[in-house]
């Protein structure tokens, strides 16, 4: 299985269509990663997930603001809307049916739709699938690549906790700062950045601060 990281490469060698699993507390991270991809191909990033009736645009402010589209089913508006260039990022859109644990016959139709429509359109489009869990029948299994968002390395940790002591906490311990370091590991960024920003308004050092995490760990 590929990493994000592979991405670039996919889309240079014209691939239109992937599956990226990610938790929904990295949409940001992965946002602002596919957002310098579509800045180097000159296109605009959309967002889209059923809690949303219009497309939403990834601004240069890295926010989500809404545009004209409307949209009600994500797949279904590709389809309808071939000359609309970009890079469509959609939250939801393959998750499996809840009753059978399957992904629905229509959802498995219009991927592979969309897999020769987007191939064949000389308007630049590109498709990314978000879930937190993907398994594509077989299908479509040669035709769409997953993608596993990995968990960040040490030094992406080491650097998310020393800006937040520089800003929040001071500590002259390298001990209690390593010890928090290794309590991080396990944990996607974008939920680790979200989770240390919150305990940080309510503790006072990193003693506390490694308490908090251990106690959210165990949840």
């Amino acid at each position: 299985m590929m990493n994000l990281s592979d991405l670039p490469l996919l889309f240079d060698s014209k691939q239109t269509v992937v599956a990226l699993e990610t938790p929904v507390t990295e949409r940001f991270k992965i946002l602002g990663f596919v957002n310098e991809l579509a800045q180097n191909l000159q296109l605009s990033l959309y967002f889209w997930n059923t809690g949303y009736s219009v497309l939403q645009l990834f601004n240069d402010n890295q926010r989500l603001i809404s545009t004209k589209y409307q949209c009600i089913s994500g797949l279904n508006w590709l389809l309808q809307h071939p000359d609309v260039p970009g890079i469509f990022v959609f939250e939801g859109a393959i998750s499996p049916d809840i009753l059978t644990s399957m992904l629905s016959q229509q959802t498995e139709i219009m991927l592979s739709n969309l897999v020769y429509d987007l191939d064949a359109n000389s308007v630049p489009r590109f498709l990314i699938c978000l879930e937190n869990y993907v398994e594509l029948p077989y299908s479509l299994a040669p035709l769409i690549p997953v993608l596993v968002n990995p968990l960040p390395s040490a030094i992406a940790i080491t650097t998310l906790v020393q800006d937040l002591c520089d800003c929040k906490l001071t500590t002259n311990s390298t001990q209690q700062l390593e010890t928090l370091i290794r309590t991080c590991l396990g944990l996607p960024l974008g939920e680790l950045e979200i989770l240390l920003k919150r305990l940080s308004r309510f503790t006072y050092n990193l003693e506390e601060l490694i308490d908090g995490l251990l106690d959210y760990k165990k949840e």
